[in-house]
């Protein structure tokens, strides 16, 4: 896949180590187009594509506590209603949970996003294995702790 923005450049971070870090992170354009994608998001979500809108691929839910009916619009993350994020796949159901932050210089959203599981069992539904998840995944244990008691 052809990249269409310098990682290092616009977020400090090679691509490389963003999809080992974030590997279900998406890039969006200042029109809500996606423009790159973790692996780990490929993985999971197949229906994903370069210049899909976002909000064709994913449903946006207000995090615990927020109020209010907010859309997944490039605006909406620039005037700061939107930082924390949950989204849900459209196609497969995955709920990821994270932050997203506005680059005015490229014009571009990023979304750093963790899967929200819950059941060992979620992560074979979306072909995704325990140790494709990054170290700092906070999921890692929680699930570890699930297996064992199980």
């Amino acid at each position: 896949m052809e990249e269409r923005i310098n990682y290092d450049e616009v977020f400090g971070i090679s691509k490389k180590w963003l999809d080992e870090l974030f590997p279900f992170h998406v890039v969006i354009d200042e029109w809500g187009g996606v423009i790159s994608f973790g692996p780990l998001l490929q993985k999971a979500i197949n229906d994903i594509d370069i210049d899909e809108a976002i909000d064709n691929v994913f449903e946006y839910e207000l995090p615990e506590g927020e109020e209010g009916d907010v859309d997944i619009t490039v605006e909406n993350i620039k005037e700061k209603v939107m930082t924390r994020v949950n989204l849900i796949g459209k196609m497969a159901p995955l709920k990821l949970r994270g932050e997203v932050r506005y680059y005015s210089e490229s014009k571009t959203c990023l979304f750093l996003l963790r899967p929200f599981i819950t059941q060992t069992n979620q992560l074979k539904r979306y072909g995704i294995k325990l140790e494709d998840l990054p170290l700092s995944d906070p999921s890692i244990k929680y699930l570890e702790l699930l297996e064992k008691n199980s």
